[in-house]
Formats: C-alpha cells, structure tokens, sequence
C-alpha cells in the first residue's frame, strides 16, 4: 500500500471520528434514570405524618386560591404524581400545563418549608404522603363537579388557620405587658385587690365580704 494511500485513509477515520463528536454534542442530554421507591403506606399511622399531609394541602389550596378557584381535582392528582416522579430522580421534570406546574412547586415549597421545624422524613415517607392525598382526591371525586375535592379541602384547610389564630390570640404574653394585637386582659383574670384584714376579724362599711 503506498503512503499516499495511507494517509488518504487516515484523513477519512478522522473525518468520521469528527462527524461523530459533533453528532453527540448536538444531541439531547440524557434523562436522568428514574428510580422507582416503594410508597410507605402512611394510611394506619396518619397522625405522625399529619404535618407533611397538612403542607401538601396547604401547597394546593394556596395555588387553587391563587388562581381563582381554576384549577381542577385532576391538575391536583397530576401536580402530584409529577412531584413523585421529582421525588423518584427526575428532579426537572415538567408538564405541559402551566397550573399543574405550579400547584407541584407549591406544595414542593410547602414541604421544604415543613423541614425546617419538623424531623426530616425519607423519600418512600414523603411518596406515601402524596399517594394519600391522591386517594383521598379519588375519593372525594364526585361526578359533574370537577372541583369536588378542592371546595372541601379549602374548608378543611381555613378552619385550621381560624383555629390556629383563635389559639394565638389567647395567649397572653410571658412578660405579662399587653401589647396591641393581643386580646386585652380579662377582669377575671387580673390579680384581685389585696383587702387588709381588720383586727379580730370586723367587718365595716366599704370592706369587701
């Protein structure tokens, strides 16, 4: 072979290796690998995972409300199950619709938010939460109105907030100074008026009994 067929050769594996390099930069990332976890089912032992369900309702409700009472049940179960798809590995995962994307935002807001006061839980814990609200929107689900589980868990979640506020406004404060804001003291609650005691016990005009 002579040389100059040689390096003709070469020239055309590099062309080609170079052809190739290109096609690979040019193409899409990969997705990333999605792992399935097995949900905790939260369902016999919901009182300990009462505060993450509460932030996922809240996330929902805030949105609902944000969005004037717009989005339907099924953007809730959708918002939902793309969380769990976040949850799983695909962290950017994304939907067509601009309302399930931000009711799945919201409550992933909510429950960053709840790890900042609460214990952490694990992925398969916080999977199990989300599967139960998918229940209980499956559950609440009543034919003709498409918005059956959003009207009773707005209720649900502003008589929490009522309670919530009537449980501050009772407090007094520790220094025992009322501040505006707070409930003024009650008279029954104030320090009674120290009586002196007359000697051998008399009672006269003006004494309290």
């Amino acid at each position: 072979m002579s040389k100059t067929k040689g390096r003709k050769g070469s020239a055309e594996r590099r062309r080609a290796q170079m052809a190739l390099l290109e096609q690979r930069a040019a193409a899409p990332p990969p997705r990333p690998r999605r792992e399935h976890i097995q949900a905790v089912d939260v369902t016999a032992n919901a009182e300990k995972y009462e505060p993450c369900l509460r932030a996922i309702e809240e996330g929902l409700i805030a949105v609902y409300e944000e969005r004037n009472q717009l989005p339907i049940d099924d953007e809730a179960e959708r918002a939902l199950r793309l969380l769990i798809a976040r949850f799983e590995g695909d962290s950017a995962r994304r939907s067509r619709s601009p309302d399930v994307d931000a009711l799945a935002d919201a409550v992933n807001r909510q429950i960053e938010l709840l790890f900042r006061r609460h214990p952490l839980l694990s992925r398969a814990e916080i999977i199990g939460c989300l599967r139960y609200i998918i229940t209980s929107i499956a559950t609440q689900h009543v034919p003709g109105n498409p918005r059956a589980y959003f009207e009773s868990a707005r209720q649900i979640v502003h008589k929490r907030e009522r309670a919530a506020q009537r449980q501050a406004g009772g407090e007094r404060p520790t220094s025992g100074l009322w501040v505006p804001g707070q409930p003024e003291p009650r008279a029954e609650e104030e320090e009674e008026e120290v009586v002196p005691r007359r000697p051998g016990g008399l009672w006269v005009p003006g004494d309290k009994l």
